[in-house]
């Protein structure tokens, strides 16, 4: 029951952030220029050029790390009778966040983006709720 519990509440937390948010995000730059694109990202970690555009990769890793809980004894009474169980804890886990960014420049200004992986997740940029 409490696994269900944790995991529900995640989930309506997840859903605040997500891949359509970050895609909004993103396309606020299409039209920008080449260099400004770079001062708000920094330097891309790889470079290609093909049929007259040039393309900008970014990578994005985040680690989360959940320690997860201990089990414990409950006990409780009912009729005058003591009981106990032991209920089990939930195991640590460890969650990897990747995020592939590539944009598109021609004559150095961005013409479109791409994006891939599961850590390619924002909140709503114009704050409000899904």
């Amino acid at each position: 029951m409490r696994r269900l519990a944790l995991l529900l509440c995640l989930l309506a937390l997840a859903g605040c952030a997500t891949s359509e948010f970050y895609a909004k995000r993103l396309s606020a730059f299409v039209g920008a220029s080449e260099a400004d694109l770079v001062r708000q990202f920094g330097v891309p970690v790889r470079t290609y050029a093909a049929g007259g555009s040039r393309f900008l990769e970014y990578n994005a890793v985040h680690v989360s790390h959940d320690p997860g809980t201990p089990g414990y004894w409950r006990t409780w009474r009912r009729r005058g009778r003591v009981y106990r169980e032991w209920v089990p804890g939930i195991p640590p886990s460890t969650t990897v966040w990747q995020c592939r960014t590539t944009w598109e420049i021609v004559q150095a200004r961005v013409r479109n983006f791409s994006f891939a992986g599961n850590g390619c997740i924002a909140t709503d940029p114009d704050g409000r709720w899904g």
